[in-house]
C-alpha cells in the first residue's frame, strides 16, 4: 500500500489540535532558543563577509578576489576566528536541538503528549548525533562527487582535444545535473536516520544510517512527493517575511517567528508520520477512500480520555 500524504497531513493537523502543552508555545521556545538566539548572537559578532560584500559593490572584481581576501585578513583576522569558532559552535548546537524537536514530533505524532523538555533530548546523545550528522553530510558528499566525476574526466579531455565551448559547458552541465541528482537521492536515503536512532538509542550512528538505508528502499519517490508538497508553504512564508522586513526589521522577525510556530510543527510532524508509516508503527489509510468522518473515528477517539 503506498504512503497517503493527505492522510498524514490530516493526521498531523488532529495531533497538533490535540498536544498538550500547547504545540505552538513548545515551537516558540524552540525557535526563540534557536533561530532568533543565533540572530541575537550573529549580531554582536562581527562577520567578515559584509565587509567583503562592500568591498565587491564599491567596483573590486573577481579578479581582485585574492587582493580582497588579503586586505580582510591582515585587518581582521581575530574577528575571522572568532567569527568562525562562534559560527562552528551555533552550527553543533542548532544540530542537537534539530535532533530534540524532531524526538518532541515523533513523540507527538504518536499522540504520547510529548513535554517541552523533550526538545533538549539531542543533548542525551550528543556525540553519537553529531557523529550521525557527520556520517550524513559526508556520504551524500560522496555521492554528489561520484556524479561530477564522470563529467569533470570529460571534461579534462575535452580541454585536452580542444573541443568546442558549448560542448564543454554542455558537459559541465550535465555532470552538475548528475551530481545534483545523486545527492538528493543520498539525502532522501539517510532522511530516516535520526527516527532510527530515537526508536532504538542503542544504535549506532552507522546501524542508523544503514536502517534508513532499508526504510528508504522503494519510497525515495514519496518522500520526495511530500517535501515537495510544503513547497507552497514555505513560498508563502518567505513572501510574508520578506514583505514584513521591507516594512519593519522587526516585523519581518515577529512573522517569521509567527509563521514558523504553525509551519514547523505541521512540517515536523507530517515527516514523523511518514517515518511511522515506513518503519510499520502504523499504516495511513489506502489511497481513494473519502469517508474522512469513518476513517477518523478510531483515531480521535484516541484523544478522549476520561475524566478522573
Amino acid at each position: 500500500m503506498g504512503f497517503n500524504r493527505i492522510e498524514a497531513k490530516f493526521r498531523a493537523k488532529v495531533s497538533i489540535r490535540h498536544g498538550q502543552p500547547n504545540v505552538m508555545k513548545v515551537a516558540l521556545v524552540y525557535l526563540l532558543l534557536t533561530s532568533l538566539l543565533s540572530m541575537v548572537v550573529n549580531y554582536f559578532v562581527f562577520d567578515p563577509r559584509d565587509v567583503i560584500r562592500e568591498l565587491y559593490y564599491y567596483g573590486y572584481g573577481a579578479e581582485d578576489s585574492l587582493d580582497i581576501l588579503n586586505y580582510v585578513w591582515g585587518l581582521y583576522a581575530s574577528q575571522i576566528g572568532l567569527f568562525s569558532l562562534v559560527s562552528f559552535a551555533l552550527s553543533i548546537y542548532s544540530t542537537i536541538m534539530g535532533f530534540g524537536f524532531t524526538s518532541y514530533a515523533l513523540r507527538l505524532s504518536r499522540n504520547e503528549d510529548p513535554e517541552l523538555s523533550h526538545i533538549f533530548d539531542g543533548f542525551l546523545k550528543i556525540l553519537r548525533v553529531l557523529w550521525m550528522t557527520f556520517l550524513k553530510g559526508f556520504f551524500t558528499n560522496l555521492w554528489a562527487l561520484l556524479g561530477m566525476l564522470p563529467g569533470t574526466v570529460f571534461l579534462v579531455v575535452g580541454v585536452v582535444a580542444d573541443m568546442d565551448v558549448d560542448a564543454l559547458v554542455g558537459l559541465f552541465l550535465l555532470s552538475m545535473v548528475l551530481a545534483m541528482f545523486l545527492g538528493v537521492m543520498a539525502t532522501l536515503r539517510y532522511s530516516m536516520s535520526e527516527y532510527c536512532l530515537l526508536d532504538d538509542p542503542s544504535r549506532t550512528a552507522r546501524e542508523c544510517i544503514t536502517q534508513s538505508k532499508k526504510l528508504m528502499k522503494g519510497r525515495k519517490m514519496e518522500l520526495l512527493t511530500l517535501e515537495f508538497s510544503f513547497v507552497g508553504w514555505m513560498l508563502c512564508g518567505e513572501l510574508l517575511i520578506t514583505a514584513l522586513s521591507q516594512i519593519w526589521y522587526v516585523a519581518g522577525v515577529v512573522g517569521m517567528v509567527a509563521f514558523n510556530m504553525w509551519y514547523l510543527p505541521y512540517y515536523s510532524v507530517t515527516q514523523a508520520n511518514f517515518y511511522n508509516f515506513v518503519s510499520g508503527w502504523s499504516s495511513p489509510f489506502s489511497q481513494g477512500d473519502t469517508d474522512w468522518d469513518s476513517r477518523m473515528k478510531d483515531f480521535n477517539d484516541a484523544f478522549d480520555k476520561p475524566d478522573l
